[in-house]
């Protein structure tokens, strides 16, 4: 029973659906480097990083190399770029969202209140 060899291409597809990496696959040559360069150039630094990892082992290169925490981008065929919100950021807007949604309630709470108030004729 021969079994076919996959690319790395084929072999990997499944993870473009779920990604974390915005950019992937992109030549490790010098119009992938000015790409990158561009984005790193224009990217606003004040609510994103930018990392960027190599993708595809070059087999020609490095035929019995392994590394244990990701290949260097020098050693890959192309590269994958993330860009990902600053923690601060992050958190900040989630406590914005947090804070709104606890106003809103007390305002909601608050009407509700001086409705049922109305009702009596004390005025409790």
């Amino acid at each position: 029973m021969k079994m076919d060899k996959k690319t790395n291409q084929e072999k990997y597809a499944h993870y473009k659906k779920n990604s974390r990496y915005q950019f992937c696959e992109i030549p490790n040559d010098d119009d992938g480097k000015a790409f990158i360069k561009l984005l790193r150039k224009y990217l606003n630094r004040e609510r994103y990083n930018i990392r960027v990892k190599g993708q595809y082992l070059d087999k020609k290169k490095y035929p019995d190399t392994y590394w244990s925490h990701g290949a260097p981008p020098d050693a890959c065929t192309h590269l994958r770029v993330y860009i990902d919100e600053k923690p601060d950021v992050r958190h900040n807007a989630w406590v914005a969202q947090q804070t709104y949604g606890v106003a809103s309630a007390i305002t909601i709470l608050e009407n509700k209140l001086n409705s049922l108030k109305g009702m009596y004729k004390d005025g409790v």
